[in-house]
């Protein structure tokens, strides 16, 4: 079959495209289809869209129409239904919307999570499958491991700040009885928080991040910034980390959720707690 998947980021390198665009094109590359992540004509069998897109996208599902095309729309989170803690929240929001045509008109909907598969049916009569996040293992690497002081660490955007603050008390009791260091990779918050008192001052997020910080203050912390995606499997295994932290507040959101944390430490032998 011919397919095209239609990145909504214009991101090729970051972590979900990869997962959901990208490592499912080289599975069905290989099974002899073709698949394209920009279109070349207009002569698709499938043409799937993903996530959230910061357009109407009623009129490209109409020329995929016109040319036969099944529409297929895959989905790894609740895109519209995000917190007043997501620094993203504006954004994420207005974009989200365009989430609910798509359900409401693909042929199919995929998405990760049983739980998310619930969610999405009490918008959508469309048939969903769970087609969960998978990784290539070929690409990972186990840690070289640590003999003398251990790592304990975190791998996640800004956006899990609010997750992240419920270990931090329990981090600061730890190492001021242990030797350990504390590694975290995506955390930056740089200029973000300045930037939203300006043009989101009532998101919960900035308390939060504020009281974070104050906290990691405390801590012995070596801070990675985010690499390639390519990058990213040697990255997890360079930071060896003997404990990797996964932690989640409750929300609809994040209950939607799939695992992929576990499968990415699991990869880089890393024990994890969520």
């Amino acid at each position: 079959m011919k397919i095209l998947m239609l990145n909504s980021t214009g991101k090729n390198e970051d972590g979900p495209f990869n997962l959901r665009n990208r490592v499912p094109a080289e599975a069905l590359r290989e099974r002899g289809h073709t698949v394209d992540i920009e279109p070349k004509d207009f002569n698709y069998d499938i043409v799937a869209f993903y996530r959230f897109y910061r357009m109407d996208v009623s009129l490209i599902m109409k020329m995929c129409r016109s040319f036969g095309a099944k529409i297929v729309y895959d989905t790894d989170d609740l895109v519209y239904k995000v917190k007043s803690d997501n620094p993203s929240r504006l954004l994420l929001n207005n974009s989200g919307s365009t989430a609910i045509p798509l359900l409401k008109e693909a042929d199919l909907v995929t998405c990760t999570t049983q739980h998310l598969q619930r969610e999405l049916a009490k918008v959508t009569s469309k048939p969903i499958v769970v087609v969960p996040n998978a990784l290539n293992l070929g690409n990972w690497r186990v840690r070289a491991g640590n003999k003398k002081v251990k790592r304990i660490g975190f791998v996640g955007s800004v956006s899990h700040y609010p997750d992240f603050d419920i270990v931090l008390d329990a981090l600061v009791q730890l190492q001021s009885r242990y030797d350990f260091e504390f590694v975290t990779m995506g955390l930056e918050v740089d200029n973000w928080l300045s930037i939203m008192e300006q043009d989101d001052p009532t998101n919960r997020f900035i308390p939060i991040a504020k009281s974070a910080l104050e906290k990691l203050a405390k801590l012995k912390w070596t801070k990675h910034t985010w690499v390639k995606y390519d990058d990213y499997p040697n990255k997890i295994a360079e930071m060896n980390l003997d404990i990797g932290l996964a932690p989640l507040h409750y929300s609809r959101f994040n209950s939607c959720k799939s695992s992929l944390k576990f499968y990415e430490y699991s990869s880089a032998g890393t024990l994890w707690l969520a």
